[in-house]
């Protein structure tokens, strides 16, 4: 059995769940989660996860307070002992780094999307140069750098990480929890393999006839709540449809707003992760109009799959990475970044397909992420790359 010592800076989970999904799917793997800081409230997890320093210490203290439990995380790295560390986010990477290179054992890191951006940025200050510091040793110590995207993987590389590294891993999606709701709120559960059960479970509201567009996610503007409203605005005048607008934001009064103008516009703050899937099981098309906002895209867009997990298809902005997380024309739409024309155009297609479209629509969605975006299929991959960087001989630490 591989043992592995996953890393990273500051956590909260719930939502953070990534950083410990794949060791909750790979049964071959003895994992433990070590982070900077960490604050976990779901009781399944809490025993993967060791803690450096108290989390959400504002101001200085709290960022002094995490400088100093750096040592603290590759002691604790180091006396887990593992055959692997595996670091999530270039940021706060030191620890990690410096574990494996205390052991002599592969350092393997993900890059999410903030650790590319932030590498090509000035240094200015005290901060800006410790982000520097973890970003390039993690680029100069790093085995393998997996990013979670093709595009993240090029915008990788030209931001100076090492191309000779860096290969993509897609996160995935947790396919057994996420699924579809059947006929009067039934959820189709997997039994064995992708077999589909029907049991019983509620629905937070009973929905009217009138088909529902879902916007899920952060109110901000690299979100695209804007564009989400003004889009169902416009479809409103030739389909009619509910807009559901769930999360939280700087843009919530812009929402707040829309809501008191157009009536078929709800706003419903945010949820937990049952509260995320209940909402995706009411939806009959999720919309993600992710933009470029400054140096910042959308790197993957996991929200996507986990709504085409619950046989959603999905309408979404070609931008970043998000066009990687569904099978355009198959499981939903890709549309010009910015254009609410053509994103109320693809909303209102879908919405105007006959039952039996809008069935096969919402099976391609579901099949495409069990198949190629799952939690397992990517367990299963990168639990392949821990075998193999394990098998090699180990380096001598310096």
């Amino acid at each position: 059995m591989t043992r592995v010592a996953v890393t990273t800076g500051p956590v909260r989970i719930p939502p953070t769940y990534f950083v410990v999904n794949h060791l909750l799917h790979m049964p071959d793997v003895d994992g433990r989660l070590f982070a900077l800081s960490a604050e976990v409230d779901d009781p399944a997890v809490a025993p993967l996860v060791e803690t450096s320093t108290p989390y959400g210490v504002p101001g200085l203290r709290g960022s002094a307070a995490a400088f100093a439990a750096v040592r603290r995380q590759r002691r604790a790295v180091r006396d887990f002992a593992p055959d692997l560390v595996h670091q999530h986010f270039g940021t706060w990477s030191l620890a990690g780094s410096g574990a494996a290179r205390d052991l002599g054992v592969p350092f393997v890191a993900t890059l999410h999307g903030y650790d590319v951006f932030r590498r090509s940025d000035a240094v200015r200050d005290f901060w800006t140069w410790v982000t520097a510091r973890n970003l390039r040793t993690c680029g100069e110590r790093a085995t393998t750098l997996l990013a979670v995207s093709g595009w993240l993987a090029g915008e990788a590389v030209r931001r100076g990480y090492p191309a000779e590294k860096i290969e993509v891993h897609y996160q995935g999606v947790d396919t057994d929890f996420f699924t579809p709701a059947g006929p009067d709120g039934t959820e189709a559960r997997p039994a064995t393999g992708d077999q589909l059960l029907d049991v019983p479970v509620p629905r937070d509201s009973v929905r009217d006839d009138l088909p529902e567009v879902l916007f899920l996610g952060a109110l901000e503007r690299r979100k695209g709540v804007a564009d989400a409203l003004a889009a169902s605005v416009d479809l409103a005048r030739s389909v009619p449809h509910r807009l559901r607008v769930v999360g939280a934001g700087s843009q919530e009064a812009l929402v707040r707003a829309a809501v008191a103008e157009h009536p078929h516009i709800t706003l419903e703050g945010m949820r937990d992760r049952a509260g995320v899937r209940d909402a995706m099981r009411r939806a009959d098309v999720f919309v993600l109009p992710t933009q470029q906002d400054g140096e910042w895209r959308e790197a993957a867009g996991l929200v996507t799959l986990e709504a085409q997990a619950c046989g959603v298809p999905a309408v979404v902005y070609a931008s970043g990475g998000a066009p990687e997380m569904l099978d355009d024309g198959t499981t939903g739409t890709l549309v010009p970044e910015r254009d609410t024309r053509a994103l109320a155009g693809a909303v209102g297609e879908i919405l105007r397909l006959d039952p039996t479209a809008r069935r096969h629509l919402s099976q391609a969605a579901r099949d495409f992420t069990v198949a190629h975006r799952s939690i397992a299929s990517s367990a299963a991959e990168l639990s392949e790359r821990y075998a193999s960087l394990t098998r090699r001989p180990r380096t001598e630490s310096p």
